[in-house]
Order: C-alpha cells, then sequence, then structure tokens
C-alpha cells in the first residue's frame, strides 16, 4: 500500500490513466490498485476528478471519501486553474480481484470504443 500528499497548484493538472501493473515496466505500480482519495480543500476553482469513460467529472469537498478501482476505470484531475487543491490518496494494491470488478472494466472499455 502506498499513501501521499497532494498539492496542485494553478496550472496542474493529472492526464487520464489507469493504475495497472505491468511486470515488464520498473516503474509501475506494484499491483492492481485500489484508490482511496480524501478531499481537504475545495476553495479552488477547475481541479474536477473526472472518469471520462463514465462521463462523470466531480468536485469533492473537504473531508469526502472518493474511492473506485483505479486499475479498471481511467480517471485524471482536470486542470487546477485557481487556488491550491489538496487531497490525500491511498492506492491499495490488490492481488485477489473479485469477478465483478472485472466486468465494471471492461464495460468502461466497451463504452471508450464506441466513442
Amino acid at each position: 500500500d502506498r499513501s501521499h500528499g497532494v498539492l496542485m497548484n494553478p496550472g496542474a493538472s493529472l492526464v487520464d490513466h489507469k493504475d495497472v501493473y505491468d511486470p515488464q515496466d520498473s516503474g509501475s505500480a506494484p499491483g492492481n490498485a485500489l484508490v482511496c482519495n480524501l478531499f481537504l480543500t475545495d476553495d479552488y476553482e477547475g481541479g474536477e476528478l473526472v472518469f471520462e469513460d463514465l462521463d462523470v467529472k466531480i468536485k469533492p469537498g473537504p473531508g469526502d471519501l472518493v474511492i473506485f478501482p483505479g486499475f479498471l476505470i481511467k480517471h485524471g484531475v482536470r486542470e487546477v486553474k485557481a487556488g491550491k487543491r489538496m487531497n490525500v490518496v491511498n492506492h491499495f494494491f490488490l492481488v485477489d480481484i473479485p469477478q465483478n470488478m472485472y466486468e465494471i472494466g471492461q464495460k468502461c472499455d466497451a463504452r471508450e470504443e464506441n466513442k
């Protein structure tokens, strides 16, 4: 498991991605990640957490916790326009993944292909 604080100043963003383990890539995550985001601030503009494949864009408030299978659902952060976006991220690396989680990922991939 891995936790870290994130401070995003104006101009910062995070490209859409999945947190997927790749044994061929020594820089990849050590496992497929269940992502937990604890939001600390909301006094910023932009900086929405997006799940593009699901057509979902959210701006959680302080104390909100967003949990999702980062290895199945592509996610990112849109550009922070003003203020400081702060959150704490914890990646829980999964070994045994429930089958229904894979079904969610397949539905997301199918939606992306049909766009």
